[in-house]
Formats: structure tokens, C-alpha cells, sequence
């Protein structure tokens, strides 16, 4: 074999696992998944490369292009009715425009001073974000609860987003190699390698090492797009917090900063292990993880209590008199962390049954029946709390209805009782975990559209 093919070999080899990776995980949804995940972070980590390992400007404030990208998405959707990819290119302009703003004067400063400058920056857009209404608050906005066409991109498999992924991946990558060749790569590296002496030499550093920083803040902005896209939900944490910056910058680090394929590399190594890491050693043992908060006189409806030895979460009606309830000291914030695969056994389920009742074989029909019967055995050892309840309908134009319903439910907190499922409890900050009560609070249903929607599976008469 000449040296020419064993050179082309393994590129050729390492590009088609690529393509098929997809196929060769087919079935498991958790590998599909980590191979989607791999892909998006190599796109934030190849974008922030561009001015970080080329031009060696360390931004640790990138994530304010990402969140501009992924609240660009989401904004379209909820204030537009648009898909939420139709907002990657305004997300993507405004982060251009953006970066030319706050790139010229800190991209004056050096070293850790540019690095803190740019940390200051997205703190801030980070905190105003929070406070915007507009943009859902520190609630944040997700996006559309059912796909309405292809273009909303809300797909049940990872595998069509790892594809998308992958093809923006590419894109970005020869961008980048076309540039490490151009006259553009040459003053970057050489800007990185002595700044004064690439300014002697004529390049004009300033314009140069801007354009890096547009570049990389357009493609950061695409990776939030994409991001929200595949989760549907985006707030100031997860757009704008300084993990996502820190990632990028450790990633490019890990795989080689200024090297093409660094980013890959290090994406490669570092998300499957956060991946790994998260799922063995986050919560390892509990079945179901409930987040509580220190409860206050307003908050009813139960909360932790001990009964008969065990530690659960109980419910107002079924507690014995109703003063009893403010001798609690923790009430529910509704937030559980789940073990799917304890509770699947708690069940008698494995993940392969959920699997197998998608089919449309007699093989999918035995599996749903299974799943259905397990269910049913299930809440025969919970309670059914029977409400009687009065609905107020609003019509418009000062009219309203008060139609008298009956409310049959089992509750989630009632699994906290079962011996088979292992619970536990955590003490959270009341403004993570309080409950929105307030009809104030409640307007955000009314602007994300979740009002709109849940109308539309009631009769009114």
C-alpha cells in the first residue's frame, strides 16, 4: 500500500464511523443523544477557537452570544408564531453587531483584562436578561410543546438533530481551514504569537483581531439557535451563565486551542464525560430526588412530613385537620430529579419495553399492553383524591361563566409513600424552587402560549 492511500485511510475510515455513528447506536437513544451532544458543543468550542486560539484572545464571556442566538429562537416563536430556527440569522446579526460594540474597546486590553472585560459583559446582559419580561424573565420561554411542521425542528430522536449538527459542523470547520490559509489566518497567528511585532510588520491588529471576534460571535449565536432547538427551552442560566463559556474555552483547550480539529477533540472527551459523570455520580441511589423549600404561612397544600417512620411529601387533603399543616417546615416545590431505570423497575419495566411499544407489530401492542397493566397495579397502590371544584370561563368583554366540575387525580407525591421507591429530599433556595401562585406570576402562560394550548383540549359548553 503506497504512502499516498495509508495517508487518506484513516480520514476516509474516521469520516464514514462519523456518518454511520447514528445507524451504530440505533436502539439507544442515550448514545444517540451524547453523539448529538458532542456535535453542539464542538460548534460553540470550533466558534470560540476562532478568536480565541487563532487571534489568542481569551473571551470567557462567549455564552452572550449564545444566549443571544438561543433567545433570538425562542423570541421569534413565542412573540411571532415562527419556527424557532428562523431566528438563528437574527441571532446571529445581532451578535455581529454586538461584538463590533463591545469588541473595539475591550479588544484594546490584553491578557486576563480582555478575559475579565468580557466576563463583566455577559454578567450583565446576563442579569438584565432576567429582569425582561420580554424574554420571559428569570423564568425564561420555551419553545413549541408539539412540532406544528418539519421546520420547528422538535424531533423524538436525537438522530436528525446529529445530522443537523453535524452538517453546521462541517460548514464551520472548512471555514476555518480556508481561513487558517488566507491572509486573515497569517495575521491572526501572528497577532497571537507578538502583537507589537505583527503591528511593525503593517498588519493592523485592532481590525483584524474584531473580525475575528464577529466571526466566532456569529457561529456562537448559531450553536444557541441549535441549542434551543433541540431542548426547547432556554433562561438567563442556561443562554447567558459563565459555565457555557468556561466549556468552550476548556474544550478548545483540552483538544488543542488554534489546532482545526481541537475543539472536536475536546468535546469528544469532556461532554461524555460530564455525560458519565452526571449520570453515576448525580443523585446515584434515589429513585425520585424532590426538591423542597423552607415553607411559608401562605404556602398550602402539604408538604414534608414524617409518617409512620418514613420520610414523604403529603398532601393537603390528606392530611387529618387542616391546622396540622402549618406544623410543617418544607413544602413541595414541584421539582423532581427522576432515575428512569429504578423506576422502571419499581414498575416491572425496562427501557426496552417503552422501546418495543412504539412498534407497530403485534410485538409493540404486547409491550403497551405490559406497560399499561403496570401502570394500573401501580396506581391501585396510590390514593385518588375526588375534588369538587368551580372553573371560572372568561368569554371577553366583562363576561364570564362558573361552570362546577369534578376533579378525579392521582399525584405524583403520593409515590413518595411507595416502600419500592427509594425518595429523597433537597433543601433548595426559595426563589429556585417557589411556586407561582400569583396571578401576576401566571401571565406567562398566557405569553409563551401554554393558555392557548390547554384551551384547545377543553369543551366548553
Amino acid at each position: 500500500m503506497s504512502g499516498g492511500v495509508r495517508r487518506h485511510l484513516l480520514p476516509a475510515v474516521l469520516g464514514v464511523l462519523v456518518l454511520a455513528y447514528p445507524l451504530l447506536v440505533s436502539g439507544f437513544p442515550v448514545y444517540e443523544r451524547l453523539g448529538a451532544l458532542v456535535l453542539l458543543a464542538a460548534i460553540g468550542a470550533s466558534a470560540w477557537n476562532i478568536v480565541g486560539g487563532y487571534a489568542g484572545q481569551v473571551s470567557v464571556g462567549h455564552a452572550v452570544f449564545f444566549g443571544f442566538g438561543a433567545y433570538s429562537s425562542v423570541v421569534v416563536y413565542t412573540h411571532l408564531g415562527w419556527p424557532p430556527i428562523a431566528g438563528a440569522p437574527l441571532g446571529m446579526l445581532l451578535s455581529v453587531g454586538v461584538a463590533a460594540v463591545i469588541g473595539v474597546p475591550t479588544l484594546r486590553l490584553s491578557g486576563h483584562y480582555f478575559s475579565m472585560a468580557t466576563i463583566a459583559v455577559a454578567e450583565l446582559v446576563r442579569v438584565l436578561s432576567s429582569t425582561s419580561e420580554f424574554l420571559g424573565g428569570a423564568q425564561g420561554l420555551g419553545g413549541p410543546a408539539m412540532p406544528r411542521t418539519v421546520f420547528d425542528l422538535s424531533f423524538i430522536s436525537a438522530m436528525p438533530f446529529y445530522y443537523i449538527f453535524l452538517g453546521v459542523l462541517a460548514f464551520l470547520l472548512a471555514l476555518t481551514w480556508w481561513m487558517e490559509r488566507s491572509r486573515m489566518g497569517f495575521y491572526l497567528r501572528a497577532i497571537k504569537d507578538s502583537e507589537r511585532a505583527a503591528r511593525s510588520l503593517g498588519v493592523s491588529a485592532g481590525r483584524y483581531k474584531l473580525y475575528a471576534y464577529m466571526l466566532s460571535g456569529a457561529f456562537t449565536a448559531l450553536a444557541g439557535s441549535l441549542y434551543l432547538c433541540m431542548f426547547g427551552f432556554v433562561d438567563p442560566e442556561s443562554g447567558f451563565g459563565i459555565l457555557i463559556s468556561v466549556k468552550m474555552v476548556v474544550m478548545a483547550a483540552l483538544g488543542g486551542a488554534g489546532q482545526l480539529f481541537g475543539p472536536l477533540v475536546g468535546a469528544l472527551i469532556l461532554v461524555p464525560l460530564e455525560e458519565l459523570s452526571n449520570s453515576y455520580l448525580g443523585g446515584r441511589g434515589a429513585g425520585l430526588t424532590f426538591e423542597v423549600i423552607s415553607r411559608r404561612l401562605e404556602d398550602r397544600g402539604g408538604g414534608l412530613a414524617r409518617v409512620n417512620g418514613r420520610v414523604r411529601l403529603v398532601e393537603g387533603l390528606a392530611m387529618p385537620r387542616e391546622e396540622a399543616e402549618f406544623a410543617l417546615s418544607y413544602y413541595n416545590s414541584n421539582t423532581c430529579w427522576i432515575d428512569l431505570d429504578q423506576n422502571l423497575r419499581a414498575f416491572g419495566l425496562t427501557r426496552e419495553d417503552i422501546l418495543q411499544s412504539s412498534r407497530p407489530d403485534i410485538s409493540g401492542r404486547f409491550a403497551a399492553e405490559k406497560i399499561a397493566a403496570a401502570i394500573r397495579e401501580m396506581a391501585g397502590k396510590m390514593p385518588t383524591y375526588v375534588t369538587l371544584k368551580e372553573v371560572k370561563k372568561r368569554w371577553g368583554h366583562g363576561q364570564e361563566d362558573v361552570f362546577p366540575i369534578t376533579q378525579f387525580e392521582k399525584l405524583w407525591v403520593d409515590m413518595t409513600a411507595l416502600p419500592q421507591i427509594d425518595s429523597r429530599f433537597v433543601i433548595v433556595p426559595r426563589l429556585r424552587g417557589q411556586q407561582l401562585k400569583d396571578p401576576a406570576q401566571l401571565d406567562g402562560w398566557l405569553r409563551d402560549g401554554s393558555a392557548a394550548y390547554v384551551e384547545t383540549l377543553c369543551e366548553w359548553e
